[in-house]
């Protein structure tokens, strides 16, 4: 008995030692191409800190292209995973999404209770439990949308899909209420895949990059600090918010030396 007690004690020490060396293990890849992993064990406006063997080693925040730390799942190709998009382009899985009272709240992996303004949102997408953000897109590149007004996205069958324009009022699990033609309409929430909300003219804000979550969310920061196993974000559109390092996947850094291919203007498009 004493050497079963024992034998799992020591089985309980290794395993706890394990998971201790493998916590927040990462790999620093820089804007020169060369890579430095890892533990990491601070981040600050000014230099990434990992420890290994070798010691400590610190890397200028502006020579890093991007820290990884786990896998990112496709936040696109979960069948039945809400996603949220913002007005600033951030993605968040959600759950349990409801809009009341002018205010779009969910609950996101990634962040926990979260609560925006209407006009802070650009997208819900709802998608039933087979169906995935990915088929909804390919589904909206097919139909021409109205930008300044609220559209419900509404699949009468599951080839027909037709958008009603008109003012958003309240999300719920069971249904959409939306004013329609001076009436106010209730319609059942498994119908409706996605909502676009009108698309207000807001100042861009620049960010220093963006946060991977392991749940496939992305959010752009304008500042970010990792200390005691804890990041604490300034996000332009959630503000100050403190993510656990379990839920992070990686950060992308922008940086004035790199420009990123999506913002160049073609001279030519073949």
């Amino acid at each position: 008995m004493r050497a079963s007690a024992y034998a799992a004690t020591v089985i309980a020490i290794l395993l706890a030692a394990a998971t201790a060396r493998g916590a927040n293990e990462a790999r620093v890849d820089c804007i020169d191409t060369t890579s430095t992993a890892g533990r990491l064990t601070a981040i600050t406006d000014q230099a990434i800190v990992l420890s290994g063997a070798e010691g400590k080693q610190t890397i200028a925040r502006a020579d890093t292209a991007q820290l990884v730390l786990a896998e990112s799942k496709d936040l696109s190709r979960q069948p039945g995973r809400q996603v949220v998009v913002t007005a600033a382009g951030d993605e968040l899985a959600a759950a349990n999404v409801r809009v009341s009272d002018g205010k779009v709240r969910w609950e996101s992996p990634l962040l926990g209770e979260v609560e925006l303004p209407v006009a802070s949102v650009r997208t819900l997408y709802l998608p039933a439990a087979n169906q995935t953000v990915a088929a909804i897109r390919t589904h909206l590149t097919e139909m021409k949308l109205d930008a300044a007004r609220d559209t419900l996205i509404v699949a009468k069958t599951a080839d027909n899909w037709i958008a009603v324009e008109g003012v958003l009022k309240a999300v719920t699990a069971d249904k959409i209420s939306f004013r329609w033609k001076d009436s106010d309409r209730a319609i059942a929430a498994d119908t409706v895949p996605a909502v676009r909300l009108a698309a207000l003219e807001t100042p861009a804000v620049p960010s220093a990059g963006t946060v991977l979550g392991v749940d496939g969310s992305s959010l752009a920061f304008r500042s970010l600090t990792f200390a005691d196993d804890v990041f604490v974000v300034e996000s332009p559109t959630m503000g100050r918010r403190t993510l656990d390092a379990r839920k992070v996947a990686a950060l992308r850094f922008r940086s004035d030396r790199v420009t990123d291919l999506g913002e160049l203007t073609p001279t030519r498009v073949i």
